[in-house]
């Protein structure tokens, strides 16, 4: 069987991305920690893994990475960013991935993207250009071609939604809130994104 690192979140396009190729691929899941508190994240992340039965879960910690809100107060506003944009996320996370991909022999990258995110690094683009990067940093012995792959990334958010109450995806055990309480604060911009998947996805 095929072996992919997956990126996971914890939230409804990772776990959906998960419960699909579970038993196409050799599962490794990893989990990224970041300088802000992401406690249900990655307890969510580790639920998710366990049950989808995933070979490994890995989780990499970067406390070093901030939002932009966090390093420099008011910034987002100003320059018309999300609050929970960080600088150069998925660069840096698509690296991290590529690191285990290689340690573990695994051939893709799988992501969660959606034709509904939209941050310049979460498009097709962005994808196939670093996918290039992967291959231009091996040395040219090891033969093994990493690619980074988003099977949903043709998908409105409501499409993957739907595709995850098919696949029978524990939704409850997800977690999309930006805050890091010990349940959703029903305010930031993930839980709405939700409550409105809900309302239209019944």
């Amino acid at each position: 069987m095929k072996k992919a690192i997956l990126l996971l979140s914890g939230g409804i396009d990772s776990a959906t991305l998960l419960w699909k190729v579970r038993e196409e691929y050799e599962v490794h899941a990893l989990t990224i920690r970041y300088g802000r508190a992401n406690r249900m994240e990655v307890k969510s992340s580790r639920a998710l893994a366990r049950l989808a039965g995933a070979t490994e879960h890995i989780i990499f910690s970067m406390g070093n990475m901030l939002e932009l809100e966090a390093h420099e107060p008011g910034a987002s506003a100003r320059l018309g960013v999300p609050s929970c944009y960080i600088p150069a996320r998925n660069a840096v996370i698509f690296g991290i991935a590529a690191h285990f991909a290689e340690l573990r022999g695994a051939s893709v990258i799988l992501t969660g993207q959606n034709r509904d995110d939209d941050f310049p690094d979460s498009r097709q683009g962005f994808l196939d250009a670093y996918s290039q990067i992967i291959a231009m940093s091996k040395p040219p012995k090891l033969e093994m071609k990493t690619r980074l792959v988003a099977p949903l990334i043709g998908m409105r958010k409501v499409e993957v939604f739907r595709m995850a109450k098919e696949l029978g995806v524990p939704l409850e055990m997800t977690w999309s809130c930006h805050s890091d309480g010990e349940v959703p604060c029903g305010a930031c911009d993930g839980c709405r994104s939700v409550a409105e998947l809900v309302e239209e996805v019944p």
